[in-house]
């Protein structure tokens, strides 16, 4: 089945950036879909409700309670534009600028970090703490994305899923390290099984979403 998407012309965390992505299910969060439920026969695991009862919140008030700027965060945000320009330079690769997109039938939507032209790449862009940034790029040499750093693994498929890329680029930047760990990429290709995994997922969140709401309104 075929999803249209649709794109939102908005600047990254302004008023009408926030205002799309309310009441809908986003990359960076989608990792809360995909965890295993504990009890047998259940579909979507506590994790998931609670996630999904979120979306019905901020669709019944129109608030978002996660807009707040914290330091950490404010640190990736002045940081993010340095790490593209390395990234651009070192691999000569093009990287644009995204808009929101959204797939209304699913009620799933992205930003992502960029789209890596040369090799039609979804792009995320992590600026953390040195000791997180040095934990997560340590586990990426175990090229287990998926069991290792399930958070990030989810997040550049449904970003990739979305805008129809063919791989996803996972880059780590912190301008403190004064060495090749300062910056590390890790580019891989989309499983389409995982990709079908999600969007079960997702389907089904869906509905639970549709229902919840229902319920509430």
């Amino acid at each position: 089945m075929e999803h249209s998407r649709i794109i939102v012309e908005a600047e990254q965390r302004s008023p009408e950036w926030h205002a799309a992505r309310l009441g809908v299910f986003t990359s960076s969060e989608i990792y809360r879909l995909m965890t295993k439920p504990k009890l047998k026969g259940e579909v979507l695991s506590e994790g998931a409700k609670t996630y999904i009862l979120e979306k019905v919140a901020e669709s019944l008030t129109g608030i978002r309670e996660d807009v707040f700027t914290t330091q950490a965060m404010q640190w990736g945000i002045d940081n993010e534009p340095l790490a593209k320009k390395h990234l651009a330079r070192l691999n000569n690769w093009t990287i644009e600028e995204t808009s929101f997109i959204k797939i209304e039938s699913l009620n799933w939507g992205t930003s992502g970090d960029g789209w890596v032209r040369e090799i039609n790449g979804s792009l995320e862009v992590k600026c953390l703490e040195t000791k997180n940034h040095l934990t997560e790029v340590s586990l990426l040499n175990n090229e287990n994305i998926k069991q290792d750093l399930p958070k990030r693994y989810w997040q550049i498929l449904s970003d990739a899923f979305i805008r129809e890329c063919d791989k996803g680029v996972l880059t780590y930047f912190d301008p403190r390290i004064n060495n090749n760990w300062g910056l590390v990429k890790y580019v891989f290709k989309i499983p389409k099984d995982d990709i079908e995994y999600m969007k079960e997922k997702v389907t089904l969140a869906n509905e639970e979403f549709k229902h919840q709401l229902n319920i509430f309104s």
